[in-house]
């Protein structure tokens, strides 16, 4: 039995790296050590599991299916192991965490900083990313994403939820003429459309549409928000990235997007997910609250 499992852990590695020369590589072993580890595999099965050519490899109907397996034998030993540390106040392992550039460094990145000081053995890999990645094909443990996935077989949980709001250069704001939106060029993330708008509501019940045409575009939050504090037009960001000391200020007062909604998303389906990925969601909603808490009531 033990043979078995050390046969199937290593085959798991081999599949997700794609060739044998990579799987070598990651597990410290020569390639013909690891072919040898798949051949005793195959022939104690007695079904082969990977078609492999000099330039690839794919797996067999039968390879598919043992490999699913695996991961779930991989999960499995992770979740005990977890849970065994976890009553005694200890987290270690890797965890590998997606969240778009606008939450990464200011709510999950610190989250994630202070879980690993306080449990020094945790590896977190961090990876800033606006596209929705395909967890399972990523080996992604934890995502955080805007907005709800409707239809979706990924556990979701609701962690909090932030307001965005048009805004300008401290340094220029009362230079614009905010009737006059010909006149104001538009800065847009990557996901915008050519055409923009953008209906702002205030407190009192008034609301109010802006439209825009894209004339500058960027594939991330920080370059966005570089180009607008130079004075190059207006752009729609999270409220929480319009400290004191931005210099970013809201395009009209009072005025903000209804909110939008933060989850936490995984793909472990049975049973409870990791302790790690547990406590993880725990420190980055827990920060998320506490920005929005910091927030003046009247921001925006």
């Amino acid at each position: 039995m033990k043979d078995y499992l050390r046969h199937m852990m290593l085959f798991r590695v081999l599949v997700e790296s794609g060739s044998l020369t990579a799987a070598a590589e990651q597990l410290s072993l020569s390639k013909s050590v690891l072919s040898q580890h798949l051949k005793a595999l195959e022939a104690g099965l007695g079904v082969e599991l990977l078609h492999r050519t000099t330039r690839r490899q794919s797996l067999t109907p039968a390879g598919r299916d043992f490999y699913q397996a695996c991961c779930d034998i991989e999960l499995k030993a992770s979740q005990a192991w977890q849970k065994a540390q976890a009553s005694q106040g200890h987290l270690s392992g890797s965890i590998r965490i997606t969240a778009p550039h606008a939450l990464m460094n200011p709510i999950v990145a610190p989250a994630m900083i202070e879980l690993t000081k306080n449990n020094p053995d945790i590896v977190p890999e961090l990876i800033a990313e606006d596209r929705q990645v395909d967890l399972i094909a990523a080996n992604i443990d934890l995502a955080i994403r805007v907005g709800r996935m409707p239809d979706s077989n990924l556990k979701q949980r609701k962690i909090g939820e932030f307001h965005e709001t048009l805004v300008v250069s401290s340094a220029i704001n009362k230079e614009l003429d905010v009737t006059n939106e010909t006149d104001m060029r538009y800065i847009a993330n990557e996901w915008e459309a050519p055409n923009v708008h953008h209906t702002l509501h205030h407190r009192d019940g008034r609301q109010k549409t802006w439209r825009f045409k894209r004339t500058i575009k960027a594939n991330n939050i920080e370059t966005v928000k570089l180009m607008v504090k130079q004075g190059l037009g207006i752009a729609c960001v999270p409220e929480f990235l319009c400290g004191p000391d931005s210099g970013l200020t809201a395009l009209v007062e009072g005025f903000r997007k209804t909110d939008v909604s933060v989850y936490a998303v995984h793909a472990y389906q049975s049973g409870r997910a990791p302790a790690l990925v547990d406590a993880a969601i725990e420190v980055i909603s827990s920060n998320m609250q506490q920005i929005n808490s910091a927030l003046p009531d009247d921001v925006g």
